[in-house]
């Protein structure tokens, strides 16, 4: 799968994406918040189908996360291997990010394509652990 990133990360490019995928990517807040007013598409895909939110995802930009949520970006987008933000950051080890993902409401029974959740390839123990919390409450509501 090719991961296109912002320049200066190993086997990352960022020059051909949108703008709105570059400054999520590149982090770049006041960027995303002038393409916002000026309507840019919140749920646009680079080529591997990963979404702003996903990119931002990958640059840790929770701010930017927040920002695009609260525009209306599908966090639960599934990029061309079934891959979400959640599953991302799970899978990076991304505490502070997957918690942000959690409290905006993602779907954290969504699956790759090969049928692996967040949870099932967390990469570190507190990502599990905040992961096994959440199942544990929304199982306790259903």
């Amino acid at each position: 799968m090719l991961v296109v990133m912002p320049s200066g990360k190993e086997g990352m490019r960022v020059k051909d994406l949108p703008p709105l995928l570059k400054a999520c990517a590149l982090s770049d807040k006041e960027k995303v918040l002038r393409l916002i007013h000026s309507g840019a598409d919140f749920n646009q895909r680079n080529v591997d189908g990963n979404s702003a939110v996903w990119l931002s995802c990958y640059s840790d930009s929770i701010e930017i996360i927040e920002l695009l949520a609260a525009n209306g970006a599908n966090i639960n987008n599934q990029n061309n291997d079934g891959v979400t933000a959640l599953i991302y950051a799970a899978s990076a080890g991304k505490l502070d990010v997957v918690r942000c993902l959690l409290a905006l409401g993602v779907d954290d029974s969504l699956a790759t394509a090969d049928g692996f959740t967040a949870l099932d390839i967390a990469a570190s123990r507190p990502v599990m652990n905040l992961l096994r919390q959440t199942h544990a409450v929304v199982r306790s509501m259903a």
